[in-house]
């Protein structure tokens, strides 16, 4: 019987802090459970990996998401990265993806990171600007994102993706193209980029209700797509 290709998603539900923006199932201020949920994910993993190798193989692809994977400790990360490894192994055509906000790295974290079969990250940089990175509840500034390339390069990884958020609040045209060519030279392997939707739950659509979301008007949301559009493919 052929194995089918599947891929596998793990959710690492704990972040330092809730973006304004973000209606994932997420938390902050949970780290009490970071240990037991670790085990959890370890045990889930032995049981029904097992059933879903014996049924369809290895995984194609695995990411880790979230909330914020990059926000385990170090030893937690690892411990993961072994239970994935005992169930599925190493298959060199897999590609494995997990998320990181730049302010939650550092260089013994990537490394530990790519040694447990981990081969491409996923940056959650949004955007460049401190000012406007503070206005969206991000943990972390500018600077630590060209440092958390950095740190990815020097640590082995050679597929990284980039996000970036526009239309956010108070955002200029002028600021999202200092954004893309911030990112662009940073040389990822790939960038996405969203244009911020207001989700129900959410600080930014609870202050929008409250009149205290001052967000670009759409010509000014239509110019930045036509930008991102036009400047991106010639990169």
């Amino acid at each position: 019987m052929r194995k089918q290709q599947w891929g596998l998603y793990i959710h690492i539900p704990f972040c330092r802090q809730k973006c304004f923006y973000c209606d994932f199932p997420s938390f902050a201020g949970r780290e009490r459970y970071e240990a037991d949920y670790t085990d959890a994910l370890c045990r889930e993993l032995a049981v029904q990996g097992v059933l879903c190798r014996e049924k369809w193989g290895s995984p194609r692809t695995i990411y880790m998401g979230g909330g914020t994977p990059s926000l385990l400790p170090t030893g937690r990360l690892e411990k993961i990265l072994q239970a994935i490894a005992d169930v599925f192994g190493d298959a060199a055509d897999r590609e494995f993806t997990v998320e990181c906000n730049p302010g939650t790295v550092d260089a013994a974290k990537l490394r530990a990171l790519c040694a447990g079969g981990v081969n491409r990250l996923s940056f959650g940089v949004q955007t460049f600007d401190d000012t406007l990175l503070k206005k969206i509840g991000r943990i972390h500034t500018g600077a630590q994102a060209r440092e958390a390339m950095a740190l990815a390069r020097a640590a082995g990884f050679q597929n990284v993706s980039m996000d970036l958020i526009y239309g956010l609040p108070g955002e200029s045209l002028a600021e999202l193209e200092r954004d893309l060519e911030a990112m662009v030279a940073l040389e990822p392997e790939h960038i996405s980029i969203y244009g911020l939707q207001l989700e129900e739950g959410t600080a930014f659509a609870k202050m929008q209700e409250m009149g205290r979301l001052a967000l670009p008007d759409e010509d000014t949301v239509e110019r930045m797509y036509d930008t991102m559009t036009s400047f991106l493919p010639a990169h």
